[in-house]
C-alpha cells in the first residue's frame, strides 16, 4: 500500500487466525490492553451479540494497527470469525483523535508516544501546563477549558526532556511526606523553569516542602507545608490540582520575597499566580558588575 493512497474501506470476515497475524506483525506502539474489555468483546462473540458496525478497524499503509486493537484481541480470543469493517491507508498520526471499543485517554496517547511510566500523570501535567497558559482567570473545571488529546501529545512533546528532567525531582519528594499534589509540582517546575529559576533552585524548593528540612520556625514554607498536611487544604477548589498550584506559586514568591510568618493561602477558584522570575530577586551578574562599579 502507498502512502499516498486515499483510505478506503471493506467489509470482510475477520478469522482469528487473521485477527492474530495483524496484532503479531504490527509495530506501531499501541496502548495496553485491557484485559476486562477484550474478555467483554470475546463474550459477545460467543454469544452471538456481535454486530459489525461503522467502527471497525483502521490500518495504517504498512499494515499496522492505528485502531482496533482490542477487537481483534477479542476476535483471535473468541475463536470465532466475525464480519467487521477494515479501512486502509489510515495516517498513524490519527490514533490522537480516535476513539476505539474504550474511550483513549490523553494517557493513552502518551503510552502510545513512548511514554512508560507515569503516562497518565505526565497527560495530566502537560494538560494543567496549556490550561495554565491559556485559562489563568478561569477554573478549568468549565468544559470550554478542557485541552483536546492532540493539542496534549504536541505540547507534551515540546515540554519532554523539561517533563523528564523534573519528574523524577517531583516524586523522589512526594514520596518522602504525601503532602503535595504531584500534578501541580511538575507544571511548577515548568513555570519557574521558564521564569529562570535554575534545576537545582527549583529541587530545593521540593526538597524543602517534601522534608521540613532545614526550615526555621518562622519560615513562610514551614506555614505553607504545615497547611499541606491538613486534608481540607488539599481539597479546596473545584480543580484540586489548579488550586494546589496556585498556592504552590504563592508560597514560592513569598517565600523569595522574603516574607516569614503565616503563610496566607489564595481563596479558591481564585485568578492564577504569576511565578516571579529569577532576575527580579537576583540580578543577573552583569546587573551586579554595573551597580558594583556605579556605588564606586
Amino acid at each position: 500500500m502507498n502512502s499516498t493512497n486515499p483510505m478506503y474501506t471493506e467489509q470482510v470476515t475477520m478469522t482469528p487466525a487473521k485477527a492474530q497475524e495483524l496484532l503479531d506483525r504490527s509495530d506501531l506502539r499501541n496502548r495496553k490492553a485491557t484485559k476486562g474489555l477484550v474478555s467483554e468483546l470475546s463474550r459477545r462473540i460467543l454469544e452471538g451479540e456481535w454486530q459489525c458496525s461503522p467502527q471497525g478497524i483502521s490500518l495504517c499503509p504498512k499494515g499496522n494497527i492505528v485502531d482496533g486493537q482490542h477487537r481483534l484481541l477479542a476476535i483471535a480470543k473468541s475463536g470465532i470469525s466475525v464480519p467487521i469493517r477494515v479501512t486502509y491507508n489510515t495516517p498513524p498520526e490519527t490514533f490522537t483523535i480516535l476513539d476505539c471499543g474504550k474511550k483513549r485517554t490523553a494517557g493513552d496517547i502518551l503510552y502510545i508516544q513512548g511514554v512508560d511510566k507515569y503516562a497518565a500523570g505526565m497527560a495530566a501535567a502537560t494538560k494543567s501546563y496549556v490550561q495554565y497558559q491559556l485559562y489563568p482567570t478561569r477554573t478549568w473545571a468549565n468544559r470550554d477549558t478542557d485541552i483536546s488529546h492532540k493539542e496534549i501529545s504536541r505540547s507534551y512533546e515540546e515540554k519532554r526532556d523539561l517533563i523528564t528532567l523534573y519528574q523524577p525531582i517531583v516524586m523522589s519528594n512526594y514520596k518522602v511526606s504525601n503532602l503535595f499534589n504531584k500534578t501541580a509540582a511538575i507544571v511548577f517546575c515548568l513555570l519557574a523553569h521558564e521564569k529562570g529559576w535554575l534545576p537545582e533552585e527549583i529541587k530545593s524548593f521540593w526538597e524543602m516542602i517534601g522534608t521540613g528540612a532545614n526550615l526555621e520556625n518562622d519560615s513562610v514554607l514551614l506555614s505553607y507545608r504545615n497547611q499541606l498536611s491538613q486534608q481540607a487544604f488539599r481539597k479546596r477548589g473545584q480543580v484540586r490540582s489548579q488550586y494546589q498550584l496556585n498556592a504552590a506559586i504563592k508560597a514560592f514568591n513569598d517565600f523569595k520575597d522574603g516574607r516569614t510568618g503565616k503563610y496566607y493561602a489564595p481563596q479558591a477558584d481564585a485568578k492564577m499566580y504569576t511565578l516571579v522570575h529569577r532576575d527580579q530577586i537576583i540580578p543577573p551578574k552583569h546587573d551586579i558588575v554595573s551597580i558594583h562599579r556605579y556605588s564606586s
